[in-house]
């Protein structure tokens, strides 16, 4: 039996952090796994002159046992450890997710008028992560069911989908497998097609959603799979309107066009800027080297 990894939990005392560290305990629950809350604190030398580095790791201490107390809340039982680090929160949770199964954030989207940047955090840990990511909103009362995912046809899709569909099985929920063949509006220099030109798009990617529906009853025979082909709305806005009412939303680490290991990719990109549920991307298979 291989080691078990834990769920790494990216842990700053905000109402979102707090939803992360709760997901991640009831995620932790049903799997068996531990659940680890990390907090980074800036280093020795960037700390006011007036200030005690002491008492910021004291703070920080005192800021990880409130989540491990979430977490008994939350999932009673689970095993957490807590990890006190210095240096930025970005790096300190790449590296740790050498050695996790997930690692779990809330989002940190704020207000534009503060001149502050929107998702920065959970944006760059989506993309030095070596493991899966998850990014968790506020809580907002909505009733959720399902499992949503987009597919665009690349090997980053098929992987989405296979992880939602996973997802969907292990949950006893439904999965819905979109695709979109629109042109974003954004994108003034492209014509938008019509006639022929435009069915044939439509048809390719209703193939591709057979081929991606055929794949999950094939894996997961016990998952109703329904599909949606979206012919107006752009990707990214498509899978945030169809993940309102969503437990999990699921996206590829980038689709086509991206560069490996240096873009997100544009539909996960905005995805995590506006986020409607709990969003998983997911990552490449990292190679074994020779």
């Amino acid at each position: 039996m291989g080691e078990v990894l834990p769920l790494v939990v990216g842990f700053d005392g905000s109402p979102a952090g707090r939803a992360a560290v709760e997901w991640a305990a009831r995620r932790a629950g049903s799997l068996g796994r531990p659940v680890t809350l990390v907090h980074a604190v800036n280093e020795y030398w960037m700390t006011p002159q007036s200030g005690s580095y002491g008492a910021v790791i004291a703070a920080a201490r005192d800021l990880l046992e409130d989540g491990v107390r979430l977490c008994a809340a939350a999932a009673p039982g689970v095993l957490v450890r807590t990890h006190t680090h210095s240096g930025d929160v970005v790096r300190v949770l790449s590296d740790f997710s050498e050695a996790a199964e997930m690692v779990v954030l809330g989002s940190d989207k704020s207000d534009p008028a503060s001149g502050q940047l929107i998702g920065a955090v959970s944006q760059q840990v989506a993309v030095m992560s070596l493991c899966p990511v998850a990014v968790i909103p506020v809580p907002d009362g909505v009733e959720r069911a399902g499992v949503v995912v987009g597919t665009d046809g690349s090997p980053e899709a098929v992987q989405a989908v296979d992880t939602a569909a996973r997802e969907a099985a292990r949950t006893g929920q439904d999965l819905l497998i979109l695709a979109s063949c629109a042109v974003p509006s954004s994108e003034t220099w492209a014509e938008r097609p019509g006639g022929e030109a435009f069915e044939a798009i439509v048809e390719e990617h209703r193939r591709l959603l057979d081929r991606a529906t055929a794949a999950v009853k094939a894996d997961f025979p016990g998952v109703r799979v329904r599909v949606h082909l979206e012919t107006v709305e752009p990707a990214a806005e498509a899978l945030l309107r169809a993940a309102a009412t969503s437990q999990l939303l699921v996206v590829g680490s980038l689709g086509r066009g991206g560069l490996r290991r240096m873009l997100l990719g544009s539909v996960s990109h905005r995805v995590l800027l506006n986020l409607t549920c709990p969003t998983l991307v997911t990552r490449p298979a990292v190679p074994v080297p020779a």
